[in-house]
């Protein structure tokens, strides 16, 4: 067998043929022929991982000679997990790996690149892909591995208003802007601020019933998933039950009960003044909103791993299907984590309370529909088809200090827990941030899904007329030219709609300048893409007539707020501009560059997320961050091209993980500069199950630095 070494030569880096002992992971067809994955040889130019570490692999590659992988798709864990697997999900965003290859023996693809960046360890889903045994009809994979290559530490974070209404004692009461400084150092100020709730027994609302929370995890179980202390990993437990339950209604009604305040007996911490976040009689008071990072991403994996939850977070692959010959069904969402598998569009279970990290837009569920005019509007709808079970009232257009939402559902109330994700892909068809607001009064019917239906699907809660629903455009000569891609308001709604339909329901939508949606799942049409990062991303005119010009122009009155690329700054921003919200996400949300001053970490455990704690352990929510090989550092040249990789193509894989082996200043620099925590040396572990332990495959758990060389 052979392999490409790289070897760095004045000139550049240099490849010399020598020999090797690696076992390829020759995949065989039925006629025994090995396979080759598409895309491959000289036309595979994508490289899919992490978007955690997005920041620091731009670093890294940008330092490095690579002279076929041209792009970095940052889509997450789960996306750079199935890309070594060969294993993309289909009807989504993830570019395709053919052949199709499903769970389970024979492996029919070997995968359609070697590594990846992660924010996780593999799971165990990675036991039947690349094994050892040659030609992949039986055996396990015994050599995945990876290089921990950066530390961080999981944050939960909230706005400055909200984190300084408790602290230890008076004199720790905090004010003003808290400025975390870049490498990230928790702001001083703060410093003996919020504190998650870790003990204290409060009673729930309407009842002499109590709870009695055991530590700061059982706090965020019951706002994210429902999940009580007694409840285990809660797997197996209906989402709306565990969801709409009285102790997690109180305690989202309690900023109090949240955060250690002095409200309950045994309370380490004292009260700084008035509530910011009220308990109210109607139920919408103290915590608006739970923000958490999407279902693809591998900091959500790690959050439900250490909480001791139940972890799949499976994605949707539609939100609609035709049942034949002509019948069209909403895909529920599924009441259980573990629902039994009834049907092939099964879209698996979710933890969280949203249920999915799109549900706050698509509605399904019981309906009850009212005539109004030519069309047909939804007036009562299952509180879960919406996701979260329990919702509050969208911050107002009117709102100036914290900024107005931009995504809402048409009834004005949007679940508490939702998903934040990085933007789709940027460019000018489909724009990420409209620079447009839609202009008043202006709206076009454009198809939605590729199919007709009397289904209330459209984001304004009507029926599609001739499978096309009503979306606002801009316009700024009466309609003669029309430019859909715009940012709509609270107040925008067709005329025939009620009055209290809220016209940031269509915000959700990606759509180009035609009014042409854009969709996840190719000519099939029924998953569009949803805008979840379009949170707080400007302020909008409130009055109309609105002017012509783009938002962030100059005189326009209309600004941008948070249009990051990245979920995990996105996270920092949206919670520092909004109120009595919380957020979790890596720990560069809590220092984000341009809204680090106005959010800050809540203490866990009372530990803040130093980079000394981070490293001790004594910090609970400390992670690693990792390249991973699927089929191990020592056969990335040898995968690579027995799958019809180039040499090019495999070469920049070796390149990229050499980088990261040697740990350099490059390597540490980019880590520190990404808000991460440099690695003395980077540690060699194996693939790791969902439950945090060794799995039944993959390498060994512990290894020597030197297991991990790459060849």
């Amino acid at each position: 067998m052979k392999y490409l070494k790289l070897v760095s030569t004045a000139g550049g880096i240099a490849l010399l043929l020598s020999a090797s002992s690696a076992l390829a992971d020759i995949v065989k067809d039925g006629a025994g022929t090995p396979i080759t994955t598409t895309p491959s040889g000289a036309t595979q130019t994508v490289w899919v991982g992490s978007d955690t570490l997005n920041k620091v692999i731009a670093t890294v590659t940008a330092s490095i000679t690579l002279t076929q992988i041209t792009t970095y798709l940052d889509q997450g864990s789960g996306q750079g997990q199935r890309q070594m697997e060969g294993s993309p999900t289909s009807g989504t965003s993830e570019p395709a790996c053919g052949p199709t290859d499903g769970n389970g023996y024979p492996e029919a693809n070997p995968g359609c690149q070697e590594i990846s960046p992660m924010s996780r360890q593999m799971d165990n889903k990675i036991c039947e892909d690349d094994i050892s045994t040659p030609g992949g009809a039986s055996g396990t994979n015994t050599t995945a591995e990876a290089l921990a290559v950066c530390g961080d530490a999981i944050v939960v974070i909230t706005d400055n208003a909200a984190h300084a209404q408790t602290a230890d004692d008076a004199a720790s009461c905090a004010t003003g802007t808290s400025d975390n400084g870049s490498p990230y150092v928790p702001n001083a100020a703060y410093a003996k601020a919020g504190k998650l709730r870790r003990s204290g027994t409060f009673t729930l609302d309407g009842s002499t019933d109590t709870y009695t929370v055991t530590d700061w995890k059982d706090v965020l179980r019951v706002v994210y998933t429902g999940c009580k202390n007694s409840g285990g990993t809660c797997a197996a437990t209906s989402r709306v039950a565990r969801c709409t339950d009285p102790v997690r209604k109180t305690l989202l009604n309690h900023w109090e009960y949240l955060v250690e305040s002095g409200a309950l007996a045994g309370d380490a911490a004292v009260s700084c003044g008035a509530s910011k976040c009220p308990s109210l009689a109607n139920g919408d008071g103290g915590v608006r909103q739970a923000y958490r990072r999407d279902d693809g991403s591998g900091t959500t994996g790690v959050f439900l791993q250490l909480l001791g939850l139940g972890a799949p977070i499976l994605q949707r692959t539609g939100y609609i299907k035709l049942v034949p010959p002509t019948t069209v069904q909403i895909i529920p969402i599924p009441d259980l984590a573990t629902p039994p598998v009834t049907t092939p569009v099964t879209p698996g279970g979710n933890m969280f309370c949203d249920g999915g990290d799109v549900e706050g837009f698509w509605h399904s569920g019981t309906v009850t529909p009212v005539a109004v005019t030519s069309t047909t509007l939804v007036t009562a709808i299952d509180p879960s088809a919406f996701g979260d079970p329990i919702t509050r009232p969208c911050l107002s257009d009117s709102s100036t200090s914290p900024t107005p939402d931009n995504l809402c559902s048409f009834t004005g109330r949007v679940g508490v827990v939702r998903a934040i994700r990085s933007p789709g892909t940027g460019d000018a068809t489909f724009p990420d941030y409209p620079s447009k607001q839609c202009t008043v009064g202006r709206f076009g019917l454009k198809k939605f899904v590729n199919t007709n239906t009397s289904l209330p699907i459209c984001p304004d809660g009507t029926r599609p007329v001739g499978n096309q629903c009503n979306l606002p455009y801009f316009t700024a000569d009466n309609g003669v030219t029309k430019d859909f891609r715009c940012l709509n308001n609270q107040s925008n709604r067709p005329s025939s709609l009620p009055s209290w339909v809220d016209g940031r329901a269509y915000n959700y939508v990606v759509r180009d300048v035609d009014g042409n949606v854009k969709y996840l799942d190719g000519s099939t049409q029924f998953k569009p893409d949803v805008a979840q990062w379009r949170q707080h991303m400007a302020a909008l005119d409130v009055l109309p007539p609105f002017n012509n010009l783009d938002i962030g122009a100059s005189g326009s009155g209309k600004t941008y707020v948070c249009n990051d690329v990245d979920a995990t700054r996105l996270m920092g921003c949206i919670a520092g501009n909004t109120k009595c919200t919380v957020g979790w996400a890596g720990r560069e949300a809590a220092g984000s560059a341009g809204s680090d001053d106005l959010q800050e970490a809540l203490r866990l455990d009372n530990l803040l997320p130093t980079d000394d704690n981070a490293n001790s352990g004594a910090y609970p929510f400390a992670r690693d961050l990792y390249l991973s090989a699927i089929g191990g550092f020592e056969n990335i040249t040898a995968d690579c091209a027995a799958r019809g990789g180039s040499a090019a193509y495999c070469a920049d894989e070796l390149a990229i993980a050499t980088a990261f082996y040697t740990n350099g200043s490059l390597v540490q620099d980019a880590c520190v500069n990404a808000g991460f925590i440099k690695k003395a040396a980077p540690s060699c572990v194996g693939a790791m199950d969902v439950k945090g332990t060794n799995g039944a495959c993959g390498a060994p758990a512990s290894q020597l630095a030197t297991a991990c060389e790459p060849h």
